[in-house]
């Protein structure tokens, strides 16, 4: 019987990782995985203390219960005892799914891995905002208008020269960072020609003197772009914050980019400027097949243990309504990883916005924590899954010795691992 993908998923990466410490420095796996396990079992207790309870009265497992299951996932799905909480997986107890779910790492190291091997470079543009948005543009695939790109006292136009402001809404944010950390938006009072982020009124000079003084403290310098807004048709779904679809493409057995995820973020929030899920925004599900939202749920899922099918705040239904635009979208992030046939998973964050599908920004790899793999029911039955342990499988092939131990399911010549 062939391995299935999520094994040779775990044999890649434990490769990798044997790879990264080779002679001496392995010892410091070894250590590593004493310190996980002299943490483990103050870490069920922590977990347990604090959510034990609502998980006694949500899923109906009693406290010895919540302790064994997470002793079984940590042995079988590498997952900590916050992870357990983290996701619903106690629902799911004594069913082939309990063991469905992953620890970010089993996925981030090899995509990250085989990225890094061929990427000739454009790895690291699709982690810098600046670039992949210059590279985009001049292959015709819409992003956001972009006017400077501001690191300390120097600030440049995306084709070389000293950036000029429209006198417009602004949006200012990192050139390298995740999560939608450090991202302002900068309100222009067209009456006193000034832009305004509610604490602070500032002219052209203040302004690009500000973003100097904040860009010193941001990874890759402060991006200043235009305010982009949802579109009419997803306003019933994110009357707040710009909303974006997170597409996670991936290169098929063909050699072709594929859609195998994709979720909705919405802010709920009228305050907050970003959808991010790591910032307050509900994360729902989209069925690609039916064209429509499935459930949602929130980054408090360890306290709140509940999926949601509205808006939370204007009690709009999502789930089960017809998402506007989908195709547009997927079609996008199918063409812009046209650009990266080298990279075998990309996650993009696509808006719909007043101006049509615009391409937010990329990454690679995709975060897919245990929480975000709750509305879709698990993670090791996916496509994702599957093409996961495809391109592990292939790099096993092509970086592995016969001989070595990583090599599952296949006859070696000789026990052990050069």
């Amino acid at each position: 019987m062939d391995p299935t993908p999520v094994v040779w998923l775990r044999a890649a990466r434990a490769a990798m990782v044997w790879r990264a410490r080779p002679g001496w420095r392995a010892a410091t796996i070894y250590l590593r995985l004493v310190g996980w396990i002299v943490r483990f079992p103050p870490d069920v207790v922590r977990f347990l203390y604090r959510h034990g309870r609502t998980w006694k009265e949500t899923f109906g497992r009693s406290y010895l219960q919540q302790a064994g299951d997470m002793c079984v996932i940590a042995f079988t799905n590498a997952l900590m005892p916050r992870d357990y909480y983290r996701c619903d997986i106690a629902r799911k107890r004594n069913t082939d799914a309990f063991f469905h779910f992953v620890p970010y790492g089993l996925t981030a190291t090899p995509v990250t891995v085989i990225s890094a091997a061929s990427s000739d470079g454009n790895l690291a543009t699709i982690g810098n905002k600046w670039a992949l948005g210059k590279k985009l543009a001049e292959s015709g695939i819409p992003v956001p208008a972009t006017y400077a790109l501001v690191h300390g006292t120097s600030s440049v136009a995306p084709d070389g020269s000293k950036p000029v402001l429209p006198e417009t809404d602004l949006l200012v944010k990192p050139a390298a960072e995740l999560q939608g950390h450090g991202v302002s938006v900068w309100r222009f009072d067209n009456a006193a020609k000034r832009w305004s982020n509610g604490q602070q009124s500032l002219d052209v000079q203040e302004f690009f003197a500000e973003l100097g003084r904040r860009s010193e403290k941001m990874t890759g310098g402060a991006i200043v772009q235009e305010v982009l807004r949802n579109h009419s048709d997803i306003l019933p779904f994110a009357p707040y914050a710009l909303s974006t679809f997170r597409v996670e493409t991936m290169i098929d057995e063909t050699g072709d980019p594929t859609v195998v995820i994709c979720q909705f973020r919405t802010a709920v929030d009228p305050a907050s400027v970003v959808d991010n899920f790591h910032a307050g925004g509900y994360m729902f599900l989209v069925d690609t097949e039916r064209g429509c939202f499935a459930e949602g749920h929130h980054g408090r899922y360890s306290s709140e243990p509940v999926l949601m099918h509205e808006h939370p705040v204007t009690k709009a239904p999502i789930t089960g309504e017809t998402v506007p635009g989908l195709d547009d979208v997927l079609a996008l992030a199918i063409e812009a990883h046209r650009l990266f046939p080298e990279l075998p998973c990309i996650g993009w964050d696509i808006a719909l916005s007043d101006k049509g599908p615009v391409v937010i920004e990329a990454n690679v790899p995709p975060g897919l924590q245990p929480t975000q793999q709750v509305s879709m029911g698990g993670f090791v039955q996916t496509r994702c899954m599957e093409l996961l342990g495809y391109h592990a499988k292939r790099w096993i092939e092509e970086n592995e010795p016969p001989q070595s131990r990583f090599r599952v399911g296949a006859k070696r010549t000789a026990p052990g691992r050069k």
